[in-house]
């Protein structure tokens, strides 16, 4: 990894997800940077003074968030590694995307929750969109989570072809971190599979990726709360989803991955792919 983005709105949560970030950045040697954007007229920067003088709320709101980045990037526990900040206009996920457009990000770490009652923060279904809108790995952190504490990764998938890059990466990184990596399948009655038909997938996933690593099937109702339970039986500190962005897949996808987003203890690494990429 060379760059990592953290998207912030400095609360808590955000602020956790820097320090994981940050301890991410350690190990890979990467770049940290961070991104604000305060919700103001679309056309903020090609106003004159002026001119925004006009929004005395929108000034105010840009000095803070100029004030709150500048405290954020000074602290004493960046001054190892490279940080960069940006600070943005209008609407988040736009300009978001627009930086990643013009800039090569290799991870995006950001909080699951915040004070996201207030209208210019991140945090909140921001983070939903976030990960529905690009293509690069988005690590969800919870208030609460350390990277020292991570010892276990669930990789949960379907193990078609599509997962194959994927699982690759997340083996590199997992090695990176010291972590075991396990992998899961989850049966349910909307996408069932007979033993049979799923010994063959992992026969045929094994074989593509070179491995003889067991992969654990669970049945259940449905695939998230298999992926929780299997979570919980067996103290994992991570989860790894990959969203397909084909249109018939990825609503669903995105749905399981969101109830874990929301509904688990853990952080939960989204992986959007398409024909085969991340």
């Amino acid at each position: 990894m060379k760059r990592i983005l953290v998207p912030t709105d400095f609360s808590s949560n955000a602020n956790n997800a820097a320090k994981v970030a940050l301890s991410l950045a350690k190990k890979s040697g990467a770049e940290l940077h961070f991104i604000h954007v305060v919700y103001t007229p679309s056309d903020w920067n090609k106003m004159t003074d002026e001119m925004k003088e006009k929004y005395p709320e929108s000034s105010h709101k840009v000095e803070s968030a100029r004030l709150s980045m500048e405290k954020l990037v000074s602290d004493k526990i960046f001054d190892t590694i490279k940080v960069a900040k940006t600070l943005g206009f209008g609407n988040p996920i736009e300009e978001i995307n627009h930086y990643l457009s013009k800039n090569e990000v290799d991870l995006i770490v950001v909080g699951s929750h915040g004070t996201s009652h207030k209208a210019d923060l991140f945090i909140g279904s921001n983070t939903q969109r976030i990960m529905r809108s690009t293509k690069i790995p988005v690590v969800a952190v919870k208030d609460s989570f350390k990277l020292e504490d991570l010892n276990r990764i669930v990789f949960a998938s379907n193990f078609d072809k599509e997962a194959e890059i994927p699982f690759k990466k997340m083996e590199a990184i997992s090695n990176a971190l010291g972590a075991e990596l396990d992998m899961l399948y989850i049966n349910t009655p909307h996408n069932f599979k007979t033993s049979e038909e799923i010994d063959t997938v992992i026969s045929k996933f094994l074989k593509e990726i070179d491995s003889n690593k067991e992969i654990h099937v669970r049945n259940d109702h449905d695939v998230a709360k298999g992926i929780l339970s299997y979570c919980k039986k067996t103290n994992a500190d991570m989860a790894v989803l990959i969203n397909h962005r084909k249109a018939y897949k990825a609503h669903y996808l995105m749905g399981v991955t969101e109830t874990l987003v929301f509904q688990s203890d853990f952080p939960v690494i989204s992986m959007n792919v398409s024909e085969g990429r991340i």
